[in-house]
């Protein structure tokens, strides 16, 4: 019974990728700002560090906000964090563009399309997802 137990910890912790892994990173900002904090710029290094490793197959970037404004100027913010995020990013590594996917979110676009289970829309976030071999 134990061994059945650990081993079904394991199926449940294990991601099936097809021989992918996944490095996940989250940056959250100040209600109505697009700036990142120093802790934020760290990250920013080690996604930069990682696209370096001969691994490295795609990155992924999703920019949220909260539903504290408008529609509109909440598509802008997550907008604009998204790009932040990814300007920091390229200033530190050069990017091969067919690697990339940018998206934002506005307060009530559809998130199951984005095809991250753990997407957290409606806060004031960008995720980063980084695809390894």
């Amino acid at each position: 019974m134990k061994s059945h137990l650990i081993l079904l910890m394991l199926v449940l912790n294990t991601t099936f990728s097809f021989g992918q892994k996944q490095k996940e990173f989250r940056m959250c900002f100040d209600i109505g700002s697009s700036k990142l904090s120093e802790e934020d710029e760290g990250q920013i290094q080690a996604i930069a560090q990682l696209l370096q490793d001969p691994s490295f197959t795609y990155l992924k970037i999703f920019g949220y906000a909260t539903t504290s404004g408008t529609e509109a100027s909440n598509t802008e913010l997550s907008k604009r964090r998204a790009l932040e995020v990814y300007a920091k990013i390229k200033a530190l590594h050069p990017i091969d563009e067919s690697k990339i996917y940018i998206t934002w979110l506005g307060q009530s676009e559809d998130v199951y399309d984005l095809h991250y289970d753990k997407a957290r829309p409606q806060t004031p976030c960008v995720e980063v997802i980084v695809q390894l071999k």
